[in-house]
This record gives C-alpha cells, structure tokens and sequence, in this order.
C-alpha cells in the first residue's frame, strides 16, 4: 500500500517542480547566444562548441573574466585552475543562486599533462546556496566571486 500512495505522490511533486530555461532565438547563431549570455566583465576564451547531449542539442562556452586567483591550492609551484560556477534556482519553493567551486591541479605523467580534480579543497570552497524559501527563511552563500575563495584560501594557509 505505501509504494501505491509514493508513486501517485513523486509524480505530482515531479511535474510541479521546474528549473530555469535558457533560449536561443530564432535564427541567433551559437556564437550570438554565448555572447547574449556572457556574464559581465568577460570575454570568450575558446571556440564555442556546439554538440548534442542525450539527444539533446547543448552549447559550450568558456569565458575569462576580469580577475584572476593568484593563490595556489597545494604546495607545488604551478597554479591551479579554479572554477567558480552559479547557477539559478527557480523552484516553487525556493528562488535564489547555487555556487560551486571546482579546483583542479595539473599532473605531469608519463609526459603527458592532466588536470585532476581536487575535491576536498572544491568542497570546502563550495559557496552553496543564496537562496529564499516559501516559508520566509533565506539562506547567504558563503563564497560567491574570486575574492571569497582567495580569503579563504589564505585562511585555509595555502599561499601563492
């Protein structure tokens, strides 16, 4: 009898949740939607990818912004390429911006050069939400921009 009244359940919680849809107009190339897009102070770094995922179509972007972070995460002397990614929430009870970080360290093997994902530094410079829910409670993310994660850094003792 549960699993009878979970499915009817998670199938209107489902159709009753929504996220934010980012359209290309009719007859806007890749390249006019990515610069429409492009958050301010950046430029585009890379050829914009335009590809299909799971069958559905998906445009790649990579953008340089004003600032760059100068501190490195681990003791080596290259620096490492921080992502600081946000994204809107939209949600019937909850409205706000979710922020992540993502730390990557290069790794020289075998004279071939790979990024690897350093996810304990990543989570700890993970700025979570900045959102507001329905019943009124709001919530402050914790890092939101380069100079966030760059104090941080500093108290966390890593250093350039």
């Amino acid at each position: 009898m549960k699993h009878f009244v979970f499915a009817p359940v998670l199938l209107l919680v489902t159709t009753l949740c929504s996220g934010q849809v980012v359209k290309q107009n009719d007859n806007e190339t890749a390249e006019q939607f990515v610069t429409r897009m492009m958050p301010v102070n950046s430029i585009l770094t890379h050829k914009v990818l335009s590809t299909k995922w799971n069958n559905t179509p998906v445009i790649l972007a990579f953008y340089e912004q004003a600032y760059k972070l100068s501190e490195h995460a681990d003791k080596d002397i290259n620096k490492e390429l921080i992502i600081i990614a946000s994204w809107e929430q939209q949600h019937r009870d909850v409205n706000g911006t979710l922020y992540s970080t993502f730390v990557y360290d290069d790794l020289l093997t075998d004279a071939q050069m790979k990024l690897a994902f350093i996810k304990n530094i990543s989570e700890k410079l993970s700025g979570g939400c900045e959102c507001e829910w329905s019943d009124g409670t709001s919530k402050r993310a914790k890092f939101k921009n380069a100079s966030d994660i760059k104090t941080e850094l500093k108290r966390l003792g890593y250093r350039q």
